[in-house]
């Protein structure tokens, strides 16, 4: 049997503004831990890619783009990372693009166990972006 091809969607804004390199997402999937552990058969990471920013209540099918991107290559999972599910004003209305123009796609909240609270990294987030520190900071605990 062939490894079910898996994609993710992290935030643009906290990729690109809070530099983060989504370790705690790519670590959950190679121990295959928090919603990875739902896998019984083997799993491949075929994609990675971050939104395309905060779109407006306007456009929120630029998701398409990202998942088209991933889709063509035979991601039948795309799983929205934590960021995305915890901070994303737009994360139904992606899900909502992406389930009709591929119903066949599964989308998965969450990429890893969450640590900390909703509330929590929404706070910590913002202190990043004030003191003009990163994810980095966050995930080590700094922030």
């Amino acid at each position: 049997m062939s490894a079910v091809r898996i994609g993710i969607i992290t935030c643009g804004n906290v990729t690109s503004d809070l530099s983060c390199c989504a370790i705690a997402c790519l670590s959950a999937f190679n121990k295959k831990t928090g919603p990875f552990a739902e896998y019984k058969d083997d799993i491949v990471l075929a994609g990675i890619i971050s939104c395309a920013g905060c779109p407006t209540l306007a456009y929120p099918e630029k998701i398409l783009d990202k998942a088209a991107a991933m889709t063509r290559f035979g991601v039948k999972h795309i799983h929205f990372s934590n960021c995305m599910e915890e901070l994303c004003p737009f994360i139904n209305k992606y899900k909502q693009a992406i389930a009709r123009a591929w119903p066949e796609v599964t989308m998965v909240a969450g990429t890893h166990p969450k640590h900390i609270s909703a509330r929590e990294l929404r706070a910590k987030v913002k202190t990043a972006f004030e003191q003009k520190r990163n994810m980095s900071d966050i995930i080590s605990g700094d922030i």
